[in-house]
């Protein structure tokens, strides 16, 4: 491979690149309306699955009042 191949062929997107993120879209009330490819494969619920539900059956339960979570005292 020359080096214009090599260049046409390099993946300059960023880790932001939002055309790779894992997006859910959701309505006024918090329902989700839309999920993408990467939200499948990051929380492995399909769009259908996902479609209809609130965005709370999707997390964890908040942190205590005052603490991080994944921060424990040392």
């Amino acid at each position: 491979m020359n080096a214009t191949g090599a260049a046409d062929a390099a993946d300059f997107r960023g880790p932001l690149d939002i055309s790779r993120a894992a997006t859910v879209v959701l309505d006024g009330r918090d329902t989700v309306v839309g999920w993408s490819p990467a939200a499948t494969a990051l929380l492995g619920y399909s769009p259908r699955e996902a479609a209809g539900r609130p965005l709370s059956a999707f997390l964890g339960p908040p942190p205590a009042e005052g603490t991080l979570p994944g921060v424990s005292d040392r």
